[in-house]
């Protein structure tokens, strides 16, 4: 495992492609982090078994939410995490 900085990096990069399974985790506060995560999985398809190896995380996230979010990013979500 593997926890790196937001933003991505060459090594980030380079780190996640060599990776088995990749987490993009963010935690819904203003929308924006849907836009962020929106615009850092075209740098993702690219890769072999791109849908099976990212996987969303989301926390203060509410089931309701899920199929917006999915359909915002044209992704699965993997997890929700409630605000509690």
């Amino acid at each position: 495992m593997i926890d790196l900085p937001s933003g991505l990096s060459p090594f980030s990069t380079n780190m996640c492609e060599i990776a088995d399974t990749v987490f993009i985790c963010a935690m819904l506060n203003t929308g924006f982090e849907i836009k962020h995560i929106k615009r850092t999985l075209p740098l993702f398809e690219m890769w072999k078994h791109y849908g099976k190896k990212v996987n969303i995380v989301l926390s203060r996230a509410e089931d309701s939410q899920k199929v917006d979010i999915e359909r915002q990013l044209a992704h699965k979500v993997t997890a929700l995490l409630p605000n509690e």
